[in-house]
């Protein structure tokens, strides 16, 4: 629920609420008072209640025996006149607080004892006054007391007209009312008071605590510590979804907090190792001036040895450098790629073919072979150039491995293979190595990793050349991965998506 319907909702509760519990206490307190009436028997039973219903029993009675008296009279003129009668009826009178006046021809004929010793003269103006409304009886005060009166015209026995005079005595249900009603207002108010409280406690309280917790989670931010997390997934209001954002925001700057850090590790490293590949040849091509200038080599077949060798380590360097410059701009994505259609079968091909020639040609001898079992065309979107460099980093590094007598590079192309791989052509490079210890075949592909670090620098490795090829199929929206077991080899296998229709012959 939103922040706003719950204000709205708590500013109809406040004048809701307070309004139900005023009635329901006003219901519980006219139960307790005609619980007679209603047949129930109140648990609680208070003074003032009990005085209530005592007075309210008493008007009853009072009610009951003027409507009694006024039957009589209308169905028993003669009885007016009864004197024996009179006194009974006003002796009951007088003992709920009652009293009756017997007005014929204008004078009084009779007063009951309540109002004996009441001036007959303002008594008389009193009963001649206009009740203040039609809804309710006329009322006076006399003697320092009040009444309340109604006025009956009746018919005596000899035939004249005259009146009865009814009349209760008020004075304690006036101070019992006048007692009463503050009491109400003080329930009314008291009612408004606790639900305005609660209601804006609980209100402010939803509000107020996570504010707080955004506020403890800003400083947390704001001493640098990003490991404390903001939990406020279970609101849906305003405040949630700030939380949410405010939980994303630290998730994001930890993010970038490490990889700012992880850059800087990598930044070291590649220092590092910069500054350990290069030292190596440089070592070696200073080593080779130092003994030309001392004349050690002082003979035409030693001075071209040792040119040869600044020669040789000189081209380890620039290669080193270019690929390092390669990475550089593939890691920064500023290396432009233009792809095209590619015929992957023929272009594999064509590398292990142009890889056969160059080991015929030379010293080495080097088993190059291509298995594409049914699969006659496979047609990729590719950059010609770029994927060629990372099929002949692939080899470049099998073969600085190689050390049996028959070295041997399979490729091998397979379209569509495995559920995971619907729609992609696979590419594996199989040698016959020393393989690849298991926990070093996942890092094989980071740059600068070398598997095994002394042996590599013989072999002038600059630690970037699977960490190019993963650059490079990456770019062209595939996979690179290695299996390899001890003593039997290592395949280097990447995934590339097929492109178009292309509905491949082989086996799936």
């Amino acid at each position: 629920m939103s922040i706003r319907l719950k204000l709205l909702f708590s500013y109809i509760a406040m004048i809701i609420v307070p309004v139900v519990l005023f009635l329901m206490v006003m219901m519980g307190l006219l139960a307790m008072i005609y619980s007679d009436e209603v047949g129930i028997d109140p648990p609680i039973k208070l003074e003032s209640v009990e005085r209530m219903k005592a007075f309210h029993a008493l008007q009853e009675e009072q009610d009951r025996q003027m409507a009694g008296l006024s039957y009589m009279f209308e169905y028993e003129p003669g009885l007016m006149e009864d004197d024996a009668y009179l006194k009974r009826a006003g002796d009951q009178l007088q003992a709920v607080k009652a009293a009756m006046v017997l007005e014929k021809g204008g004078a009084f004929t009779y007063v009951s004892p309540l109002m004996e010793r009441a001036d007959m003269s303002e008594l008389s103006t009193k009963l001649q006054s206009e009740p203040v409304d039609e809804w309710s009886d006329s009322e006076f005060t006399l003697d320092g007391r009040n009444y309340t009166f109604t006025q009956e015209a009746v018919t005596y026995q000899d035939g004249l007209k005259g009146s009865v005079f009814f009349m209760a005595d008020i004075t304690a249900t006036n101070e019992m009312v006048r007692t009463f009603f503050p009491i109400v207002a003080l329930l009314l108010i008291g009612a408004v008071v606790l639900t305005n409280g609660l209601l804006t406690y609980l209100v402010s309280r939803s509000i107020l605590r996570p504010i707080k917790a955004l506020k403890q989670a800003a400083e947390h931010i704001k001493e640098g510590d990003l490991e404390h997390p903001l939990q406020m997934k279970k609101r849906r209001d305003e405040l949630g979804r700030l939380g949410s954002a405010f939980e994303e925001m630290r998730l994001r700057l930890k993010d970038s907090i490490r990889v700012q850090l992880q850059v800087e590790e990598d930044r070291k490293a590649l220092i590092s190792s910069i500054s350990h590949d290069l030292k190596t040849p440089i070592t070696a091509i200073a080593g080779c001036a130092d003994i030309m200038r001392d004349g050690i080599a002082d003979t035409p077949e030693k001075q071209l040895k040792y040119i040869q060798m600044i020669h040789r380590k000189a081209a380890d360097m620039d290669r080193m450098i270019d690929e390092l410059f390669l990475f550089s701009k593939l890691d920064m994505k500023k290396l432009p790629f233009h792809f095209a259609p590619v015929d992957l079968t023929a272009f594999l091909s064509d590398c292990a073919e142009e890889l056969r020639l160059q080991s015929e040609s030379g010293a080495g001898d080097l088993d190059i072979g291509f298995e594409h079992p049914g699969v006659q065309t496979v047609q990729i979107m590719a950059d010609r150039e770029k994927l060629g460099r990372a099929i002949m980093n692939i080899v470049e590094n099998s073969l600085k491995h190689m050390e049996k007598p028959e070295k041997k590079l399979t490729f091998k192309l397979v379209a569509r293979s495995g559920a995971d791989q619907a729609g992609m052509v696979t590419v594996s490079i199989a040698d016959n190595g020393p393989g690849i210890e298991r926990e070093s075949l996942p890092r094989i592909f980071e740059r600068f990793y070398r598997a095994d670090e002394a042996r590599t620098s013989e072999r002038g490795g600059s630690g970037l050349g699977l960490a190019i090829v993963k650059q490079i199929i990456e770019e062209h929206g595939g996979r690179v991965w290695a299996d390899s077991s001890l003593g039997e080899g290592t395949v280097i296998s990447f995934s590339l998506p097929i492109h178009a229709k292309d509905t491949p012959g082989g086996a799936q």
